[in-house]
């Protein structure tokens, strides 16, 4: 059913097309809100050059015509016809939308059909990132948010788009070097995901290489290429020293310490300190400075420094030789807490015999 034409006409008599425009939409409302609404509008023209008087067809989609009514006299109508100045036609409009999703490549959206969406309604698309790829971004016409994978659409009100993006997966590198060389380069590289790369090493004079691992790769020449990363990594260069030589026999003062009866004497501790940097400079290492440099039998105690020096001193060279440090009893000793003992001396004498 149409507005009364004598409620909209006498209005237009009044004012202007532009004027109308207000007042015709406020009438619609009060006398036919049905009309108003998404599915159907109006549209009131001039019958003599089809010129439009007003709509309220405005912002609607896919309108079909259904019906026209012809009417008398109207401001800014005038084709000489008095009795069919103007008409009112009538349309039936959707009240859906249409969302198109797409995806960029590397990783799917799904549906991937084109959605239709109720006007005023929002839609939800799922986005899988291939193996190796993840969620980069979100783009396209409809706005929205997105919450883990699942991308949800701003209220549509328009035919629109989704764009899902993806991008490769980075990892982190991460190279070191022990002593007596270098791995270029030498900071954390940022590699895309299956992808190689490739580190230098170099050792320094009187050194060489004895291992380099990390990352699945393999060493040719001075280059060693990665495998495939697909996860952070890390990449060690272990270098030796061209001096390292075993130390051949040593003589020890009373080589057969017995517990409770053979006593620590000043000549154990400085054969020990001589042995000690005599390795140290066989594995091209300077040599330690002492506590207590001059041990003076009877005067001088034995003390929890004495031993970690030595200790200390001896584990440099087996690691500038490129061997595991020896494993110490009484790893920690604690000064007036733990006794000096017998295997101490044991063991300081046999790895400075078994050094490199």
């Amino acid at each position: 059913m149409f507005v009364n034409k004598s409620i909209k006409h006498s209005i237009a008599h009044l004012l202007d097309c532009s004027g109308f425009i207000f007042f015709v939409v406020t009438a619609l409302t009060m006398f036919c809100p049905s009309l108003t609404s998404a599915a159907t509008c109006i549209m009131s023209r001039c019958s003599g050059d089809g010129s439009v008087l007003w709509s309220t067809c405005g912002g609607l989609t896919g309108c079909v015509f259904v019906s026209e009514e012809y009417g008398g006299e109207t401001s800014g109508c005038d084709d000489g016809n008095e009795n069919y100045d103007y008409m009112d036609e009538l349309y039936e409009c959707t009240s859906t939308f249409n969302v198109t999703p797409g995806s960029g490549g590397n990783g799917t959206i799904a549906p991937a059909t084109v959605q239709t969406v109720n006007a005023g309604s929002t839609t939800a698309f799922t986005l899988t990132p291939n193996n190796g790829y993840r969620i980069s971004s979100v783009t396209g016409t409809c706005g929205g948010s997105l919450s883990g994978n699942v991308y949800t659409t701003s209220i549509v009100n328009a035919n629109c788009t989704v764009l899902a993006n993806f991008a490769l997966n980075t990892y982190n590198v991460t190279p070191s070097a022990t002593a007596g060389g270098t791995i270029t380069p030498n900071t954390v590289q940022t590699i895309n995901a299956g992808s190689t790369t490739t580190f230098t090493i170099a050792a320094n004079a009187n050194y060489h290489v004895t291992s380099v691992s990390g990352c699945g790769g393999s060493l040719v020449g001075d280059t060693y290429t990665t495998g495939a990363i697909n996860s952070n990594c890390s990449v060690t260069a272990t270098f030796a020293s061209n001096l390292c030589t075993p130390a051949g026999a040593i003589t020890w003062t009373d080589p057969a310490i017995v517990a409770g009866v053979t006593p620590i004497k000043k000549i154990h501790i400085d054969e020990l300190r001589t042995q000690i940097n005599n390795r140290r400079t066989n594995a091209g290492l300077g040599a330690c400075t002492w506590t207590d440099s001059s041990v003076v039998q009877g005067v001088t105690p034995y003390k929890k420094a004495h031993f970690d020096e030595m200790r200390t001193c001896l584990n440099a060279v087996y690691t500038a030789c490129g061997q595991a440090v020896p494993t110490w009893s009484d790893g920690t000793i604690t000064q007036q807490v733990t006794p000096i003992k017998r295997i101490h001396l044991i063991e300081l004498r046999d790895f400075t015999q078994s050094s490199p």
